[in-house]
């Protein structure tokens, strides 16, 4: 008997779909915008990602010494920065190799390198690359350093660029997640009014039927089933297109990531792939909760069951 019940249930919601078929490509196509608008925001937000530790595995700070600072002592600097347990990792360059590397990037500007030539001694001190474990450390790192007996030996620090640049990543990021949220909370909103107007109709053209259930006494999860399969039926189909949208868009935007944005060891498409329960998973949950809710509110409101 409940099995006969679910079935009826289920053709209940299918006639329904039929009956109301455009208003039922509307409800599926604001639910498919929303659910693109969801996955947007997913994409945004692994690309954002990956570019930070991208950059924060790129980024380093490098420490001028004043070029009278003998090896002994920048050495000694570097045994200091060593033993901080937010630097991950130093690179020494002594005045020598320094020298060397400011000839050969300034290899065509004979200019400079007459003026080196000229010159009785090296102009330029050594050098220590500095990179933190995180991308927050380097403003502890370079405090320590000031606030230490070696800041005489210095005469510059190049991390204000590189902190200027991860505050513009960073905004840039959350106004992309602010927008996108602002998308999603508005889209959603539109769906529920949505679903809620398409099972009110859907009520509505079958209250002769819903009558008879209720005269003939039958249970409130009976008549409530059939509008609850329906707006689900929309979601479902909804989350299918979105997902046949998504991968194409994913295959577009691959080659991009990979020129532009030197992503080359990540696949986008992988990562969907390998998290396609999460993303897709959540995705059908919020779905289920959107039409219950949706499709509850009109059941009370206007079947008093």
């Amino acid at each position: 008997m409940l099995f006969v019940s679910i079935i009826r249930a289920f053709m209940f919601a299918g006639q329904s779909f039929w009956r109301n078929f455009w208003l039922s490509v509307v409800t599926i196509t604001i639910i498919t915008l929303t659910l693109l608008s969801v996955n947007s925001l997913v994409i945004l937000n692994v690309i954002g990602d990956r570019s930070i530790n991208i950059l924060k595995d790129r980024i380093d700070v490098s420490v001028y010494f004043k070029p009278e600072v003998t090896e002994a002592q920048a050495r000694e600097v570097r045994t200091f920065l060593s033993s901080l347990a937010q630097v991950n990792q130093l690179e020494y360059i002594s005045q020598q190799d320094a020298l060397e590397q400011f000839k050969q990037a300034h290899i065509n500007d004979s200019d400079i390198i007459t003026s080196l030539a000229e010159l009785d001694e090296n102009p330029l001190g050594a050098t220590l690359r500095v990179t933190a474990n995180e991308l927050g450390d380097y403003p502890e790192i370079l405090s320590i350093l000031d606030g230490s007996q070696y800041n005489e030996f210095i005469l510059e620090k190049n991390f204000n660029n590189h902190q200027e640049f991860i505050a513009r990543i960073n905004k840039l990021s959350g106004n992309i997640q602010l927008l996108g949220l602002v998308a999603i909370i508005l889209f959603m909103f539109i769906a529920t009014l949505i679903v809620f107007n398409t099972i009110r109709v859907a009520i509505y053209t079958q209250r002769d039927a819903v009558r008879v259930m209720r005269l003939v006494g039958a249970p409130n999860w009976l008549i409530r089933s059939p509008f609850l399969i329906e707006s689900f039926l929309y979601g479902l189909i909804a989350l299918g297109i979105t997902i046949a949208i998504i991968y194409p868009l994913l295959r577009t935007i691959q080659p991009h990531l990979s020129t532009f944005l030197l992503l080359v060891d990540f696949n986008i498409i992988d990562h969907f792939n390998s998290n396609f329960l999460i993303i897709f998973g959540t995705q059908l949950l919020g779905i289920i909760l959107l039409a219950g809710f949706s499709s509850s509110i009109a059941l009370r409101r206007y079947l008093k069951v």
